[in-house]
């Protein structure tokens, strides 16, 4: 005798499938940047005598006698124009 097969349920296709589905979300490559190179300044050349000039010129008589000139000639021109100026030394 035959033995009784059992049949084989089919299974039912899922219409919903790609609904259930969850999207798997693409990773976005990020840019590099890209970094500005940066222009090197050049360095102005120091004249190497002049340090020396000005700081001899500096005590000598001449230039007390002209720097005095100067503030004396301030302080004639404050008499007539008081406004200008308040902190001069008096001579």
């Amino acid at each position: 005798m035959k033995k009784n097969k059992k049949k084989k349920k089919k299974k039912k296709k899922n219409k919903n499938k790609n609904k259930n589905k969850k999207k798997k979300k693409k990773k976005k490559k990020k840019k590099k940047k890209k970094k500005k190179k940066k222009k090197k300044k050049k360095k102005k050349k120091k004249e190497k005598g002049k340090k020396r000039r000005n700081r001899d010129e500096k005590g000598t008589e001449e230039s007390l006698v002209k720097t005095g000139a100067m503030v004396t000639e301030m302080q004639k021109s404050l008499m007539y124009y008081p406004y200008i100026c308040y902190n001069l030394p008096l001579k």
